[in-house]
């Protein structure tokens, strides 16, 4: 197995648009300009030996049984918080209760603000239950506006119907049914 060498050229595009893309975004840009084609881990192999990684801190830094990054906070509320958490809310101000913040491509070391969505808890356990996530960032995209659209429409039906959607749709099968329609 040979070793690829970089030339200049190669290495001075990796620092200049590797810092605010993710990696697959940077993969396709460095693929679609350059020959031979780099794996997504030579990608990441040569970030980190150009020093352009994102890295997290070391300093009280530790990580969930799930592999989540978590930092050390000194705040006595939330002494611990996860690192997606944390970035997210410096960018975008406080999360709100009842939410999450996930990665769109279920990379937990890809911090970038691209990477990182606000989900609901509802929203995250219909995801979750239907399998609507994705190493692709755009799938899971479209898996949380689903999420959304299905949580907003449940919501829609207990506050102006009283009832669940799937209690909702069985009352209409009886109801199509008695009239003979089905």
């Amino acid at each position: 197995m040979s070793t690829r060498r970089y030339t200049d050229e190669e290495n001075r595009f990796i620092m200049e648009v590797y810092p605010g893309r993710t990696r697959a975004e940077t993969l396709a840009l460095f693929n679609g300009r350059f020959s031979p084609p780099i794996t997504e881990n030579g990608l990441k192999q040569k970030c980190l030996r150009l020093g352009v990684a994102k890295k997290m801190p070391k300093r009280g830094q530790t990580f969930t049984r799930n592999g989540y990054a978590c930092v050390k906070t000194g705040n006595k509320n939330k002494p611990i918080r996860q690192m997606q958490a944390l970035i997210w809310e410096k960018a975008n101000g406080e999360i709100p209760d009842g939410h999450a913040v996930i990665f769109l491509d279920g990379n937990r070391s890809n911090f970038s603000l691209e990477n990182l969505a606000l989900v609901s808890r509802a929203e995250l356990a219909y995801m979750n239950r239907n399998n609507l996530r994705s190493p692709n960032p755009d799938i899971t995209r479209l898996g949380v506006a689903l999420a959304r659209s299905h949580c907003a429409l449940g919501k829609y039906f207990r506050e102006k119907l009283g009832m669940k959607i799937d209690k909702f749709v069985e009352k209409e099968k009886r109801r199509i049914k008695r009239k003979g329609q089905i």
